[in-house]
């Protein structure tokens, strides 16, 4: 049942952005989007469990994106591969519709978060 729900989700999300279900053009190569990431604009008490993000690979199409509090949700890949479609499993779906990823060299440096927060991949 999880499973249907996600495949609706993620239908549903790339519906409302417009999204067509293609595969990047073989000559793209592709990074690598999973890993550890840490938004830096908060130190000390005002920085939260929110604030630590790992992004994990599910299928060819969807990664998850879940913080040290617990919270997760759908983040489904787009034609451009460095931009990914959130899902509407997210809490802040109706404000955060994209986590766009800035890649450098072939290595990724960061993605903006919800409310465009710039979280910085730790693990490169």
């Amino acid at each position: 049942a999880a499973e249907v729900e996600r495949k609706q989700a993620e239908a549903q999300a790339r519906a409302e952005l417009g999204i067509e279900d293609t595969e990047p053009a073989e000559e793209e190569v592709e990074v690598s989007l999973e890993g550890e990431y840490e938004c830096m604009l908060y130190s000390g008490p005002a920085k939260k469990e929110w604030h630590y993000v790992t992004i994990t690979k599910i299928d060819s199409a969807t990664y998850k994106w879940r913080n040290k509090f617990g919270v997760s949700w759908s983040l489904i890949k787009t034609n451009n591969p460095t931009v990914l479609a959130v899902g509407i499993d997210c809490p802040y779906y109706d404000t955060h519709k994209t986590a766009e990823f800035l890649v450098e060299d072939g290595i990724v440096l960061q993605v903006l978060g919800p409310w465009k927060e710039p979280f910085v991949k730790i693990d490169n």
